[in-house]
């Protein structure tokens, strides 16, 4: 009996062992697959402060030298000029449609010196037969501290008028335009007695110097140069007020005292060699021919002069022009002409 148990626990013993054995296939789940790729994304090109103009660009050219004008570019919400150094020179006002332009980043550019009028015989019968050659400081702008603080005409033309005039046997009518000008000086040319062609020199002669800009162009400046006599029976013809109004005769003009002499030509000098004097803007009249007609006893009426003008209103060089300037034809402020005036 114990034989038999034992062989049949051998006998179960080995049918588990060979059950244990035989392989079993089973279906598993699929292995997850990674995350899914995200759809390819654009990228969002975020523009430039100011990149995006949102006004057209000016058609209006600044008129700045090329010194001041580098490049013209959008920036913070304006049209904008700047020089090499990448300082802004010029704004673009879409309202007023113009450009403002900041001075302090402009280099001023010396546009020529017209030359002393030499051929004229004029009224005081001042003849200067000598090369004139402007002072170096008559070349550069004027320096902060001499800078006018109230002038009373702005620079370049301000306006213009035509006047007749008679000698025998000729009637002349011709333009005169008044331009501001600052003043800069003025030095001795020749003296009383020089010989020159055709006779001598009647007085000592001196040269004054002014400067001048068109406000469209800036950075280009000019130096006129004018002979004065020392001459004390001519008078300046007009003052220059604050309070003056425009007449047929100019601007800012003493209504009540329009032909009053105020200064003659010798204390004129006087006032131009006193150091306080440079920088005060005055006005200075231009005698302009008018197209077609001949002024054979007024050679003080010089073609040069519209070609100086010219040149000025469209901010070219100009050099050996001369402005063929009377002396007559000086406007200086009142407080001048009420400080040197003999009483």
């Amino acid at each position: 009996m114990h034989k038999f148990l034992f062989f049949l626990s051998i006998i179960c013993l080995l049918v588990l062992v060979g059950c244990a054995a035989t392989p079993t296939t089973t279906t598993l789940p699929p292995i997850p697959s990674a995350t899914p790729a995200l759809p390819t994304q654009t990228a969002t090109v975020v523009p430039t402060a100011g990149a995006t103009p949102s006004t057209p660009k000016p058609e209006q050219s600044p008129n700045l030298q090329p010194v001041n004008d580098a490049e013209e570019v959008f920036e913070n919400g304006a049209w904008v000029v700047k020089n090499a150094d990448g300082k802004v020179t010029a704004t673009w006002d879409a309202t007023e449609k113009k450009w403002n332009y900041n001075s302090e980043n402009l280099q001023i550019v010396f546009g020529g010196a017209t030359e002393p009028n030499s051929n004229h015989a004029g009224r005081d019968s001042y003849v200067v037969g000598v090369s004139f050659t402007a002072p170096d400081t008559w070349e550069t702008p004027l320096q902060k501290d001499q800078v006018d603080p109230n002038p009373i005409v702005p620079l370049g033309v301000i306006d213009k008028y035509t006047v007749s005039e008679s000698t025998v046997g000729s009637h002349d009518a011709y333009t005169i335009v008044e331009i501001g000008v600052d003043f800069r000086g003025i030095v001795f040319a020749e003296a009383a007695g020089t010989a020159v062609p055709g006779g001598h020199i009647r007085y000592d002669e001196y040269v004054a110097g002014f400067t001048v800009s068109d406000p469209n162009h800036p950075d280009m400046f000019y130096t006129i140069t004018m002979p004065i006599s020392d001459i004390n029976d001519i008078g300046t013809k007009y003052n220059l007020v604050p309070d003056g109004v425009t007449t047929s005769e100019g601007v800012f003009v003493d209504e009540k005292n329009k032909f009053v002499n105020l200064m003659n030509f010798s204390q004129l000098i006087k006032a131009f060699q006193d150091p306080s004097t440079v920088g005060r803007r005055m006005v200075l009249c231009l005698h302009v021919p008018i197209p077609g007609q001949t002024y054979s006893n007024f050679t003080y009426v010089d073609p040069e002069n519209q070609t100086f003008l010219d040149a000025m209103a469209s901010g070219q060089p100009v050099s050996n022009l001369e402005t063929s300037l009377t002396p007559q034809a000086i406007r200086v402020p009142i407080d001048i002409a009420n400080i040197f005036v003999q009483k």
